[in-house]
Protein backbone atom coordinates (compact mmCIF):
# COMPACT_ATOMS: atom_id res chain seq x y z
CA UNK A 1 0.00 0.00 0.00
CA UNK A 2 1.18 3.33 -0.78
CA UNK A 3 1.63 6.31 1.81
CA UNK A 4 -1.21 8.91 1.84
CA UNK A 5 -0.92 12.22 1.27
CA UNK A 6 -2.92 15.33 2.44
CA UNK A 7 -5.36 16.75 -0.24
CA UNK A 8 -8.50 18.92 -0.06
CA UNK A 9 -11.31 18.38 -2.06
CA UNK A 10 -14.49 20.88 -2.07
CA UNK A 11 -17.96 19.22 -0.97
CA UNK A 12 -21.68 20.52 -0.88
CA UNK A 13 -22.20 21.18 3.04
CA UNK A 14 -25.88 18.62 2.88
CA UNK A 15 -23.90 16.00 1.35
CA UNK A 16 -21.42 15.73 3.56
CA UNK A 17 -23.30 16.17 6.63
CA UNK A 18 -25.58 13.34 4.63
CA UNK A 19 -22.37 10.94 4.22
CA UNK A 20 -20.72 11.15 8.11
CA UNK A 21 -24.16 10.61 9.26
CA UNK A 22 -24.44 7.64 7.48
CA UNK A 23 -20.79 6.56 8.81
CA UNK A 24 -19.26 6.75 4.82
CA UNK A 25 -15.74 6.89 4.68
CA UNK A 26 -14.89 9.69 1.99
CA UNK A 27 -11.19 9.19 1.51
CA UNK A 28 -12.12 5.39 0.14
CA UNK A 29 -14.67 6.73 -1.78
CA UNK A 30 -12.46 9.08 -3.61
CA UNK A 31 -9.86 6.39 -3.71
CA UNK A 32 -11.69 4.06 -5.48
CA UNK A 33 -14.03 6.39 -8.00
CA UNK A 34 -10.34 7.79 -8.62
CA UNK A 35 -9.00 4.26 -9.41
CA UNK A 36 -6.52 3.91 -6.77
Amino acid sequence: MMPKKYATIYVDEDVLREAREIGLNISRICENALGR
